[in-house]
């Protein structure tokens, strides 16, 4: 069975915030409503589904599988640290621990709809350009077309597409892992 809960910052690191006497809890505050609390690290830094992946001939949870073995030994490595002098014991740790911190710096929540607000907001400025006049819009479905991202057969209308630009009404979504842009509407 696939794993679905997918951790930003692994459980194996929060453990090492865990309550005295309580292994799987770390203390939380949320500032929003102003209160502390004590969740389970299954529950932190984490979202249903955060690495899944729909490559043919691939796992769905494939990436997460593989970070876990990767969090892993750099989780291993800071213990090391930790229970000895307090320095790193050799440069495989050193560089397991830095690889870590990289990867929570970039691979979190934030830092995705970061991406995908930049990439929506180009998509929207290229599609503003695209039905700017029906010839470069029939040009660019011609090409589309003519590539096999648009069945040949299609009825692709310049007034409707100009009408469903100027209204905006979509938000575009970026699948990870593979190169897939699924525009959405009403």
């Amino acid at each position: 069975m696939a794993a679905r809960m997918h951790h930003w910052v692994s459980q194996g690191y929060l453990r090492g915030f865990a309550r005295p006497g309580a292994p799987n809890h770390v203390w939380a505050y949320d500032f929003k409503s102003d209160k502390s609390f004590t969740p389970n690290t299954h529950n932190v830094g984490a979202e249903r589904d955060f690495n899944r992946i729909d490559i043919e001939g691939h796992a769905p949870d494939a990436i997460e599988t593989a970070l876990a073995e990767f969090e892993g030994e750099a989780i291993a490595a800071i213990k090391a640290t930790a229970e000895g002098t307090g320095h790193f014991p050799n440069d495989d740790a050193r560089t397991s621990v830095l690889n870590l911190m990289a990867l929570y710096a970039v691979r979190n929540p934030r830092l995705r709809e970061v991406h995908r607000d930049f990439r929506e907001r180009t998509s929207k400025m290229i599609m503003n350009v695209v039905v700017s006049s029906k010839e470069l819009f029939e040009a660019q479905v011609r090409k589309a077309k003519d590539a096999g991202f648009i069945d040949p057969d299609a009825v692709a209308d310049y007034d409707d597409a100009k009408g469903f630009e100027e209204r905006g009404e979509f938000r575009v979504e970026m699948r990870y892992c593979r190169s897939l842009v699924s525009v959405s509407g009403p």
